[in-house]
């Protein structure tokens, strides 16, 4: 396996976005404050597995490897940036932005 993914196992990383758990690592899979709501969601509608369209071309990917997709084709891309959602406030990746609009706003 590769390092990130290892790093998701032990749960130093979160295994939805990638982004670093200040805390000590529990040795298992865990997510992000900012994704622990949208598992919530995504248990209750569509699973994890499911492909995303990137937001920069056409292809599908699944959802847990799109960090991957977006460094290896769309290098300089600013994908780590957050923003605001206009409509709950809640604090997402700006690529992510047209997801979580369909996923929690259905727009």
């Amino acid at each position: 396996m590769g390092e990130y993914a290892e790093l998701m196992l032990e749960g130093v990383l979160c295994e939805g976005c990638g982004m670093f758990i200040d805390d000590d690592a529990p040795g298992h899979p865990r997510h992000c404050d900012d994704c622990a709501t949208d598992v919530t969601v995504a248990a209750v509608g569509a699973p994890l597995s499911r492909k995303v369209q990137c937001c920069h071309c056409a292809r599908l990917i699944v959802r847990t490897g799109l960090k991957d997709h977006m460094d290896s084709k769309h290098p300089g891309v600013p994908h780590d940036e957050k923003t605001r959602c206009g409509v709950c406030n809640r604090s997402v990746k700006t690529v992510g932005i047209p997801q979580h609009m369909r996923a929690l706003h259905g727009a």
